[in-house]
């Protein structure tokens, strides 16, 4: 029913165009041209160069960069600081061990504490992550 028909042979040219370059894009061709200083036919950064032309006082209460720059950990800080009565009510409500509960006001103590160092405010907010996690699951069960 159907034909089968050979496709056309078409010779192709195997000379280059007179405007094709080869070029050596290999790592170590631009360290060798590096090392000889031709530095011309590097790669370079093409996108361009912003800059921030306002006043100083303008970007420093320019919040939107801070959120941009994934300052979430910072926005909860000043949000726990701000319902810290509504936090400490809650946290007295749930019933913790002893051993819970002690850890609990070491970490806040740590934490109020303007001597510590970052490290040992990382460790407190660790502790603090793995009370708020059993407690969750707890009050899940």
């Amino acid at each position: 029913m159907f034909a089968k028909r050979e496709p056309k042979k078409v010779k192709l040219c195997s000379d280059p165009h007179p405007d094709y370059e080869q070029v050596n894009t290999s790592v170590s061709e631009y360290f060798r041209k590096y090392a000889q200083g031709k530095v011309d036919n590097m790669p370079t950064d093409s996108r361009p160069t912003v800059t921030d032309d306002r006043p100083t006082d303008e970007m420093l209460n320019d919040d939107s960069r801070t959120n941009h720059m994934s300052c979430d950990d910072l926005d909860a800080l000043h949000e726990l600081e701000q319902h810290r009565e509504e936090f400490e009510a809650a946290i007295n409500e749930i019933e913790l061990s002893e051993k819970q509960t002690k850890a609990f006001k070491d970490a806040v103590k740590i934490i109020d504490d303007p001597n510590s160092t970052v490290d040992q405010k990382r460790e407190a907010y660790e502790v603090l992550e793995e009370l708020k996690d059993k407690i969750t699951r707890a009050r899940k069960i």
